[in-house]
């Protein structure tokens, strides 16, 4: 009787399985059918278009991307593994799409920016993002920039310093990496108040070493469609190095958050006593500060709410000077990944 009824158990479970397996295959079947009403390059089971990066190269990704935007002008969709995307380049989708405050939700691979950026701008929804984002637009000034005019000039001027040496070599040199630190060093005093020293000490920064490290394993998770589930990614080569570099950056950011909290709050009691100074250093309040001081007036953030925002920030910014390094990187973890595949 025992022997018969562990075997209709097994049986209900097996037939369960089954039934949550077809019922997930037929809902990836019906997305497939609205997707691909969309003109895009033929996909496959499991690796979706990521197919046609194989043993390419990092430039001819490049030419690749353009040459599959030319030829899907104006919108076309591919497949990240078992995730579809939808690739826009025409000027009124594009606006659509970001002029949008409705529909601010993130594509599905955003969560893989969880752990590290929490519930920042970039990956919020709902009225957690309208909150944080009228308290964040009052940030965004052409005042402010102007009031780091000086920082930008003096870290240029160490970027023309360590570029002067290849200037007369008739030799020709990657810049990339050489503007990559100075935008890093100009970032993060402007976003944050402090100097990290990019480009005299480069990754030797723990903080510098662990975002770059981050963004490396962003992108070793995206390209690997495997590793999109939680359970495997959390189990993987990769997880120590990721909780590591977590670590490290949260807690940077926390103790400046800490140390620009007890700061301002020493100018603000400085303030009341000299207006000229305290105009003159509001001009240099780099983007955590007017957080901070815009969240004092609403009361809307907890300090890890800052943090994440902070994060958030330099994660956003960061990536928009580092297409050479990212585009390295991915070319390198693709044709690692062919060998898997």
């Amino acid at each position: 009787m025992t022997q018969e009824l562990s075997t209709i158990i097994h049986g209900v479970l097996v037939f369960a399985a089954f039934a949550v397996f077809l019922q997930w295959l037929m809902k990836r079947w019906q997305l497939s059918q609205i997707f691909d009403k969309i003109p895009g390059p033929k996909a496959y089971p499991i690796i979706g278009t990521m197919y046609s990066f194989i043993g390419k190269q990092r430039h001819e990704i490049f030419y690749l991307l353009d040459e599959r935007t030319r030829a899907y002008p104006d919108i076309h969709r591919v497949w990240t593994g078992m995730t579809p995307e939808i690739r826009i380049s025409k000027a009124e989708y594009v606006e659509q799409v970001i002029g949008s405050s409705k529909h601010i939700e993130k594509a599905t691979m955003y969560r893989f920016l969880h752990d590290w950026l929490g519930n920042g701008l970039l990956t919020s929804k709902g009225e957690r993002w309208h909150q944080h984002r009228k308290l964040i637009t009052p940030t965004f000034h052409f005042h402010i920039l102007e009031g780091f005019c000086d920082v930008f000039a003096e870290n240029s001027q160490e970027l023309v310093e360590y570029l002067a040496p290849h200037a007369d070599t008739g030799t020709p040199v990657n810049i990339y990496p050489f503007i990559a630190k100075a935008a890093l060093d100009i970032i993060c005093e402007t976003a944050m108040g402090v100097k990290v020293n990019a480009q005299s000490e480069g990754e030797e920064n723990d903080y510098v070493k662990a975002v770059c490290e981050l963004s490396r394993l962003f992108l070793e998770r995206m390209v690997r469609p495997w590793m999109h589930l939680d359970a495997v990614w959390h189990r993987s080569r990769f997880a120590g190095r990721y909780k590591n570099a977590l670590e490290t950056v949260h807690t940077y950011s926390r103790e400046v958050i800490r140390d620009r909290k007890a700061a301002l709050g020493t100018e603000q009691t400085k303030s009341d006593t000299d207006d000229g100074e305290t105009f003159g250093a509001r001009k240099r309040m780099a983007f955590l500060d007017l957080l901070l001081q815009e969240n004092q007036q609403h009361n809307i953030m907890t300090d890890e709410d800052v943090r994440e925002e902070v994060d958030t920030f330099m994660f956003e910014v960061s990536e928009t000077f580092h297409p050479a390094s990212v585009d390295a990187t991915l070319g390198k973890i693709i044709y690692k990944v062919k060998y898997v595949i």
